[in-house]
């Protein structure tokens, strides 16, 4: 199996060339490209490896999860979900959207309720998130290429066996009116511990400093922050 870097990379270049670099107290972007490499609510980036659904935000009003595909000692980001209420939108890496479990085929713009809305965009999707004094805030995502087959025994807002075509990149473009009590793989948003920031638990407890990942100068190993964070229909994931 071997996945179409070029495609792959363009598309998440495409998606990442507009993130908000500056990290604010109101404003917050988590990312997560191809590998997977990820980058948290406090700008800290961290690898983790692994085959799971995981846990990216969770709040009162919404909820992210990806889906993690092994490739050998790496893996890739599948899938996308998102739950707003009763409404639950998946993304998959080949473009296919779903909506409540119904395939979404329009490429126009889909009014789920409440401020959020769902768009097609160039490369991927956007769920678009209530404007904050005129200026956008979203879940994006872009699809890349590859093929693998796996399943997963414990699942949630991702259903399905999990064979899919493509892989994925996303971006949470977040303001804190929405955001201020999220937790997840994305961080926890108030951590006001010294960087790098965001690794807290689902007890809220910060975990031990992990390492650097090996072979990387800058990101670091999340492994016990993400299996820890990986959904558990027992904490109502």
């Amino acid at each position: 199996m071997k996945l179409n870097l070029a495609l792959l990379f363009s598309s998440a270049f495409a998606l990442f060339g507009s993130i908000h670099a500056i990290v604010t107290d109101d404003i917050k972007d988590c990312d997560g490209h191809p590998d997977p490499h990820f980058k948290n609510f406090h700008g800290v980036y961290f690898d983790f490896q692994s085959g799971c659904d995981v846990v990216l935000v969770k709040t009162e009003q919404i909820e992210i999860h990806t889906r993690l595909i092994q490739q050998g000692r790496y893996s890739a980001i599948e899938e996308v979900g998102i739950k707003i209420g009763e409404t639950t939108v998946v993304i998959e890496g080949n473009g296919t959207a779903t909506v409540n479990e119904t395939e979404y085929f329009s490429s126009g713009y889909l009014d789920l309720g409440g401020g959020f809305n769902l768009n097609e965009t160039s490369n991927g999707w956007k769920v678009g998130f209530p404007e904050v004094d005129g200026e956008a805030f979203y879940l994006s995502m872009a699809a890349g290429s590859g093929k693998n087959k796996g399943d997963r025994e414990n699942r949630q807002l991702i259903d399905g066996e999990g064979e899919h075509s493509s892989y994925m990149a996303f971006n949470i473009h977040a303001h804190v009116s929405l955001f201020e009590e999220s937790e997840g793989l994305c961080g926890s948003w108030n951590d006001d511990s010294p960087s790098p920031a965001g690794f807290v638990d689902r007890e809220g407890d910060q975990m031990t400093l992990p390492p650097l990942y090996p072979g990387s100068f800058y990101s670091y190993n999340a492994t016990a922050l993400g299996e820890n964070w990986q959904v558990d229909t027992s904490q109502g994931d």
